[in-house]
């Protein structure tokens, strides 16, 4: 009766030892639904930013912000002379009176190339 007992014991143990655990369940990797861009639209000046490390970037507050390159270009200097704001509900570098042509017209001297009164090179 002891062996019986034993031989029983033994096999319920070696049952449970060989048994493979109930495999885990591993939910799949939600991806995230794409996000649509804000478009650089405005209302008012107060939605336009200035940004970028050189701060030649124009763009609506409620965009994403824009990273660009930290580098110096004599030619940056000239998007200190207009202003970044709402220009037909999109955020720009002005180009109406008085600064019109003044960006295109500055930007095309410091890079050396002749320009007429509305800013636009000469070839």
């Amino acid at each position: 009766m002891k062996k019986i007992i034993s031989l029983l014991f033994l096999l319920v143990l070696v049952a449970a030892c060989s048994r493979q655990p109930a495999p885990t369940i591993v939910p799949e990797p939600t991806v995230p639904e794409p996000q649509t861009p804000v478009p650089n639209t405005c209302t008012t000046t107060n939605d336009c930013v200035r940004t970028g490390c050189s701060g030649t970037i124009c763009q609506s507050q409620k965009q994403e912000p824009v990273f660009s390159t930290c580098e110096y270009k004599t030619e940056y200097e000239c998007y200190n002379e207009v202003p970044c704001g709402c220009v037909e509900r999109s955020c720009q570098w002005s180009n109406e009176a008085p600064y019109t042509g003044v960006l295109q017209k500055c930007l095309a001297e410091k890079k050396g190339q002749a320009v007429d009164d509305q800013g636009v090179p000469i070839v």
